[in-house]
């Protein structure tokens, strides 16, 4: 369920700017469009650990994929589209009282919260990623994997009953 909530959250939201004909139809795009990179995280899920070289290419393909749509659609895009927004309710001349007043004011404080909520969780999620990227590309990676195998396989072998590092 909580894998699905920023999902739920985004499309709700996204589909309530657009009914509203407000112009918020703008940021409900900005957010339908980070679902663009969801495709690709699926194929990576479903072929990451696949047996046979064509799966395992697919799914690193896929992970490549959703990784570069994920810095466009759901980190830069939105940022900047924030940063957008709150320059432009800035330069208002009224105040921020006027404007959570107006007819815009749910709409405003809507757009916010999704905003910077959505900008939280996308970094937060984007920099995991970069961190386990980075950490798993340095130098002697081949040698830790192997170290890590070797270790799991003798654990799986005293399990057995026989002691196959020898």
């Amino acid at each position: 369920v909580s894998d699905m909530f920023h999902h739920i959250l985004f499309s709700v939201t996204g589909l309530y700017f657009v009914v509203n004909e407000r112009p918020c139809g703008y940021y409900a795009l900005v957010l339908m469009s980070m679902e663009a990179s969801t495709p690709w995280l699926n194929l990576h899920l479903a072929f990451r650990g696949s047996d046979g070289s064509y799966r395992r290419l697919l799914g690193k393909a896929a992970g490549i994929v959703y990784f570069v749509t994920m810095a466009v659609f759901r980190v830069a895009i939105p940022s900047a589209v924030f940063f957008e927004y709150v320059t432009t309710i800035a330069s208002f001349p009224s105040s921020l009282q006027d404007i959570l007043s107006s007819e815009f004011g749910t709409q405003f404080v809507v757009i916010a919260v999704v905003q910077v909520l959505s900008f939280c969780l996308q970094t937060f999620w984007f920099l995991a990623i970069l961190a386990k990227i980075v950490g798993t590309a340095g130098p002697g990676t081949r040698e830790r994997i192997a170290e890590k195998r070797k270790h799991a396989a003798a654990r799986a072998a005293q399990g057995n009953g026989t002691d196959k590092t020898e």
